[in-house]
C-alpha cells in the first residue's frame, strides 16, 4: 500500500500540537507522512518586537520538515511545485485563504477542519456560536475545499455533544482532541478508497463573525434581570447574539426563549469566555468584567469579577464594597 504524503498548512498553538500529534503517532506512519510545512511568516511580538516563528513553524523545525512561510500564497510558484509532488492538503487554522487556482494541484485537493455540523456556522468562531445560541450538539466537519468558505463538499462529519457547563476554551480544546482521531480516520479511508464526498445543503447555511471586545458589553440592568430571573426585552440580547438572529431570520423563534433569561446570559459567558468575556458599565463608568459565572438551581450567579485596573476577586467581596448588585 503506497504512503500518502501530505502537506500541512497551519500556524497557532493548536495547530502545531495537532502537527507534533500527528508526527509522533506510530499508528498512521505506515498509512500517511507530512513531507512539507505550509505557515504564517514570523510576526514581530511583544515590547521588544521581537520576530517570532508560528508554533506550527517552531515543531516543523524540531522535526526536520521542509517549511514555506509565505506571505502571498497566489504568487509563489515555488508553493505549487511543491505541493504538486503531494496527494492531500490538510487545512488546520492556517490563518489565510487559499487562492484557487492552487486548490487542485495536491492530488486529492485540500481537506479543512471546521468547528461546526456544517453548512451550519460557517467562519471564524464556530465554537463560540455554538455555546452562545445555546446549541445542545455541534461538529467536527472535514471539507474538501474550495474557493469559497466552508462551502465544499463534505468528506466526513462527526456529531458532538456539547455539555450544559462547558466553555469555549474547553469546547475548542476537545474538538481539537476529536478532530485529530477523525481526520487520521478520514486519511485512512482515503488511503483504502473508502472517501465518499456528500453536497453540503447551501440553503440552510449561516455564518459567524468573529467576536470583538463590545460584543462583550451587556448592560447593567440587562445583567441584574438576568440574575433576577426576569425576562429579557427583544432589545436587551446580547449583541453577538442579537445580530445572528436578526440576520437569519430566526428573532421570532427566539421570543419563547427570552424568559430565560440566565440562559441566555451564561451561554454568552460560555461563548465568549475567556476572551472577549462578558463586561458591563458600572454607574461610575467602570468596566466590570464577569470572569466565572454558573446557573444553580435554574439561577444565574456571579462567581469572580475583575474591576478596571483591579485584581480579579470574588463576586460577594466585590458587591460588599461597592454595592451596584
Amino acid at each position: 500500500m503506497k504512503k500518502l504524503t501530505i502537506a500541512y498548512f497551519g500556524s497557532p498553538q493548536f495547530s502545531a500540537e495537532f502537527l507534533e500529534k500527528f508526527l509522533t503517532d506510530k499508528s498512521i506512519q505506515e498509512t500517511a507522512e507530512i513531507k512539507l510545512v505550509i505557515t504564517q511568516p514570523d510576526q514581530k511580538v511583544g515590547r521588544e518586537q521581537i520576530l517570532t516563528p508560528t508554533p506550527v513553524k517552531t515543531v516543523a523545525k524540531k522535526y526536520g520538515l521542509e517549511i514555506l512561510d509565505i506571505k502571498n500564497l497566489d504568487l509563489n510558484e515555488n508553493l505549487k511545485l511543491k505541493i504538486k509532488n503531494c496527494d492531500l492538503a490538510l487545512i488546520y487554522f492556517y490563518g489565510q485563504i487559499i487562492p484557487k487556482n492552487i486548490l487542485s494541484v495536491p492530488k486529492h485537493g485540500f481537506w479543512n477542519i471546521h468547528f461546526s455540523a456544517l453548512p451550519k456556522l460557517k467562519g471564524p468562531a464556530p465554537a463560540a456560536y455554538s455555546l452562545v445560541l445555546g446549541d445542545e450538539k455541534t461538529a467536527v466537519s472535514l471539507v474538501q475545499t474550495d474557493e469559497k468558505i466552508d462551502h465544499g463538499y463534505l468528506v466526513g462529519q462527526l456529531e458532538v455533544k456539547i455539555s450544559p457547563q462547558e466553555k469555549r476554551d474547553e469546547l475548542a480544546k476537545r474538538l481539537g482532541e476529536l478532530s485529530y482521531e477523525f481526520s487520521v480516520k478520514k486519511i485512512r479511508d482515503l488511503v483504502r478508497n473508502k472517501i465518499k464526498l456528500t453536497p453540503q445543503n447551501h440553503s440552510q447555511a449561516t455564518y459567524g463573525r468573529f467576536p470583538t471586545k463590545e460584543d462583550g458589553f451587556i448592560p447593567l440592568l440587562t445583567l441584574i434581570k438576568a440574575l433576577a430571573g426576569k425576562s429579557l426585552e427583544e432589545f436587551e440580547i446580547p449583541k453577538l447574539l442579537f445580530d445572528y438572529l436578526y440576520k437569519y431570520k430566526l428573532l421570532e423563534n427566539w421570543k419563547s426563549k427570552i424568559g430565560n433569561s440566565p440562559k441566555i446570559i451564561y451561554d454568552y459567558f460560555r461563548g465568549l469566555y475567556p476572551w472577549p468575556g462578558i463586561w458591563t458599565l458600572l454607574p461610575n463608568n467602570k468596566r466590570l468584567k464577569i470572569t466565572e459565572m454558573k446557573i444553580e438551581n435554574g439561577k444565574l450567579k456571579i462567581v469572580r469579577v475583575q474591576l478596571e485596573g483591579k485584581k480579579e476577586v470574588d463576586f460577594e467581596i466585590f458587591n460588599k464594597a461597592y454595592k451596584v448588585f
